[in-house]
């Protein structure tokens, strides 16, 4: 009997020995997966969100990008905008911007204002994210006082609104315009509701002066979308 017992041990000590090399094989490939599996959808994570971070809508690096100076302002007696075209003299993003010759008379307001007119097929949609920005520069010899504003015209009604606050440009330097396209936001003259945030038809940009007189180019460049505001200048 106990030679039956001690064969019967043997046995089972074989089979347990031949199984746990095995076992700890197949859970070691387990753990190096399982690492790998997490740190590829950390990945994914973070360039999905990325990716939600902001969205570039015209960069000017090839043309216009179909911004034009629209033909009613030219009938305007305060119009100061002469022509549109790509120049690389300056660029807050990239190698180019777009350039808007600018003759402002002086002793009175007048505006320059270029715009990007939709077809039907294409109308924008700002309501994934909160804030619309652009940045506009002026050259050194430009007079101080200048502003500048975003404008969009939404909706069926195709109603224009404008920004409350116009931004003030420092001469010499790139100044970013930013706007809340939140839904409801109080920054814009005409109230924006979320259906007209997803039916933007038309968006530009004016840059004026009241008084002084200035002959030369404005330059605007990375028109964007952004899910965060400017950080405050230290």
């Amino acid at each position: 009997m106990n030679h039956v017992r001690r064969s019967l041990l043997c046995l089972l000590s074989g089979v347990l020995l031949s199984v746990a090399p095995v076992w700890a094989a197949e859970k070691a490939a387990s753990d190096k997966k399982e690492p790998a599996a997490k740190s590829a959808k950390s990945a994914d994570k973070k360039k999905a969100s990325k990716k939600q971070d902001g969205k570039v809508l015209f960069s000017f690096e090839l043309d216009t990008d179909g911004w034009r100076i629209p033909d009613w302002a030219f009938e305007k007696s305060d119009n100061a905008s002469v022509e549109v075209a790509v120049g690389g003299e300056f660029a807050s993003d990239g190698k180019k911007a777009l350039k808007m010759a600018t003759k402002f008379p002086p002793k009175m307001w007048s505006g320059a204002y270029v715009e990007i007119e939709q077809d039907s097929s294409s109308y924008m949609d700002f309501s994934p994210f909160p804030y619309l920005m652009a940045d506009v520069y002026v050259p050194a010899e430009a007079p101080k006082r200048m502003k500048a504003e975003i404008i969009l015209t939404v909706g069926d009604n195709w109603a224009w609104t404008e920004m409350r606050q116009p931004v003030e440009l420092v001469p010499g330097a790139w100044t970013t315009i930013q706007a809340n396209v939140a839904p409801d936001s109080t920054g814009w003259k005409a109230r924006l509701t979320p259906e007209l945030i997803s039916d933007v038809r038309k968006l530009g940009v004016r840059v004026s002066v009241n008084g002084p007189s200035y002959e030369g180019p404005v330059f605007i460049d990375n028109v964007r979308l952004e899910n965060a505001p400017l950080k405050p200048a230290k």
